[in-house]
């Protein structure tokens, strides 16, 4: 009964709240800090020369990534949360692959998915934090001009942070 919820993930079972998620989209602020309550994160972009390199999971945050500054031009950049049938060209990659296949085979739990962070520019997704950003929007050297993207968790309700 509602709003009790029991789900089968990959073997394991979940008994939880049952919680919609709420769908957001905002423009990112450039350079500046940001919080995306809706995902439970905060977002801080700075512009720079080259790129971030380091392991990272979906939905294990904090995470940075660098995109190709040339590459976005003077379009914005949005934040928003995922949406059936989204496409991406992933970096290392021949041809696109669905959101919705990257998340199967990553397997990030249905509930998650929608209240994970998606960048998009001009209308493409260029970067799927936790996993890759797109081909064609890398960084090409260390020399070249950056977007830095930092993806941290918000604080529990109660903590007070400086934005």
């Amino acid at each position: 009964p509602a709003p009790w919820r029991i789900e089968r993930h990959y073997g394991r079972l979940r008994l939880g709240k049952e919680a919609a998620a709420t769908p957001f989209r905002c423009r990112v602020k450039i350079p500046g800090r940001m919080r995306v309550p809706a995902a439970k994160v905060q977002v801080t972009a700075t512009i720079g020369r080259g790129f971030a390199r380091e392991p990272a999971r979906i939905g294990i945050f904090p995470v940075r990534a660098s995109i190709s500054l040339a590459r976005m031009g003077k379009r914005p950049v949005i934040v928003r949360s995922w949406n059936a049938g989204d496409r991406m060209n992933p970096f290392g990659m021949k041809g696109s692959k669905k959101l919705q296949d990257i998340f199967v085979d990553l397997k990030v739990p249905i509930n998650h998915r929608h209240g994970l962070p998606v960048f998009e520019c001009g209308g493409e997704i260029v970067w799927l934090p936790g996993y890759r950003i797109a081909r064609g929007w890398e960084v090409p050297s260390a020399s070249s001009p950056a977007l830095h993207l930092t993806i941290e968790s918000l604080p529990a309700p109660g903590r007070r942070v400086k934005l």
